[in-house]
């Protein structure tokens, strides 16, 4: 799941207990949330036509759930910063917290909640080392790029082809939000 769907997720739990339930629950629904996600696929100048279809769509139940137009651009103005559809077209990384993977690996190279200071001096020079062999491999060209989980190469194989059939023009605005909606959605 990439970061802007992981924020329209947790605005959708958030929201209320009644909306959570109706999304997990009504299958037009949370594909219409999926379909909001896709518009970080879109460029620049077409996210203005895809808030209107998607306003146009959007069933009177979902309304009464808070997804009125203005709720809709406060969602997706997140996703225009991540800017997934040039992303996408460079087969680049779609996350926004590029420090993640780093927090991760320093709380598992640490394993205490409290630890004193000279611990942490300790367990920061073995980061310290551990960063410029990396550095130094990078530099030889042995160290082989990060792999990534097969099913996120599936999905951004996928996602770049669609994108790719957009701009072509060989997909309208409603089939490539329907078709990224059900990507996202059978990968999530």
């Amino acid at each position: 799941m990439t970061s802007k769907e992981k924020i329209s997720w947790r605005r959708v739990k958030s929201n209320s207990l009644e909306t959570y339930e109706y999304y997990r629950e009504d299958e037009t629904f949370s594909k219409f949330c999926a379909m909001l996600d896709g518009l970080a696929f879109l460029s620049i100048n077409d996210i203005e036509k895809g808030l209107l279809y998607l306003k146009d769509i959007m069933s009177d139940k979902a309304k009464e759930h808070g997804r009125k137009q203005r709720t809709i651009s406060a969602l997706y103005s997140r996703a225009i910063g991540m800017e997934c559809y040039g992303t996408t077209l460079r087969d680049g990384n779609r996350t926004n917290n590029q420090c993640e993977g780093w927090n991760h690996r320093f709380s598992n190279l640490v394993t205490h909640n409290h630890l004193s200071i000279w611990t942490l001096f300790k367990k920061m020079r073995l980061e310290i080392v551990a960063d410029e062999t990396k550095i130094a491999q990078r530099e030889l060209g042995t160290l082989d790029p990060p792999r990534k989980k097969p099913k996120y190469v599936k999905m951004q194989e996928k996602l770049m082809l669609l994108c790719l059939e957009y701009i072509n023009g060989e997909k309208e605005l409603d089939i490539f939000l329907i078709a990224i909606a059900n990507i996202i959605r059978s990968f999530i």
